[in-house]
């Protein structure tokens, strides 16, 4: 198994890379207008909760939940990606941004009035890597390893 700090390293590397802006696009064609009418509020429902977390846009979370957790957002950014790269990689990139020197991620980081807070006690984070994976998968069009 490759360890996390190596994952992280390959997610951080892949971020010079982008996708050319049609490719990074969900298309979702449909002649049933209830299966359409679902799929457009999911989208702007998508699109509502981005938000600015200082000096970058991410997803947070959505519904009461305004903040951005470890556990969910990571995940939510890079099923995302393909419809917003940069929010795809922000919602990756702000975890990494906020480790403590001895490697711990927030767990939760908020954003109040404006100001970016993380949050170091809440024990989280097995969802992480695996998004950061793939999310280099996306970047840089490499199929596999």
């Amino acid at each position: 198994m490759i360890p996390v700090f190596i994952l992280i390293l390959i997610t951080f590397q892949a971020f010079r890379y982008s996708l050319p802006e049609e490719e990074a696009k969900i298309r979702f064609t449909t002649n049933d207008s209830v299966l359409k009418n679902i799929y457009n509020r999911a989208v702007e429902l998508a699109y509502e909760n981005i938000v600015d977390y200082g000096s970058r846009k991410v997803m947070i979370e959505g519904a009461k939940y305004r903040s951005i957790w470890l556990e969910t957002q990571p995940m939510a950014g890079y099923m995302f990606a393909k419809q917003n790269l940069e929010i795809g990689r922000n919602n990756i990139e702000i975890f990494m941004d906020y480790q403590r020197e001895d490697g711990r991620l927030p767990g939760v980081i908020y954003n109040r009035n404006g100001k970016v807070e993380p949050n170091y006690c809440q024990f989280q984070g097995l969802c992480f890597p695996m998004p950061a994976f793939e999310l280099y998968f996306l970047l840089t069009g490499i199929k596999h390893i």
